[in-house]
């Protein structure tokens, strides 16, 4: 029936909900990338347009950078090569894969000429 009124609960403005996309973050963390589910401002359990202007565009891959760094614990600095520079889709900044003993991580870079020796 047309006149049968269904109430959606809208969210509130500024309750840090995006409705952009949706990253499958995996249990562990992987430098593989993520797969991405774009939402083009619609909200993801009733499909309604929240966010008008969102949509399109190309699909990207998100990149897990690791903000954390683990240093060695007999207190010796942690020192970490630069093996690649990634350009990140979903950031504007690239972001640099680097290892340091037998473990790599993300790191997230400011520029494309960061040091690769």
């Amino acid at each position: 029936m047309r006149s049968k009124y269904r109430h959606v609960e809208v969210p509130d403005p500024g309750t840090n909900k995006q409705y952009r996309r949706i990253v499958h973050y995996p249990e562990e963390y992987t430098v593989e990338p993520l797969k991405v589910t774009n939402l083009a401002g619609r909200d993801p359990v009733t499909g309604r347009v929240v966010a008008k202007g969102l949509g399109g565009g190309i699909k990207h891959k998100f990149h897990w950078v690791d903000w954390n760094r683990h240093a060695p614990k007999d207190g010796s600095p942690l020192v970490e090569k630069v093996l690649e520079i990634i350009e990140d889709g979903c950031r504007t900044g690239h972001v640099a894969l680097v290892g340091s003993g037998n473990n790599i991580r993300l790191n997230q870079c400011r520029t494309r000429q960061a040091s690769l020796k």
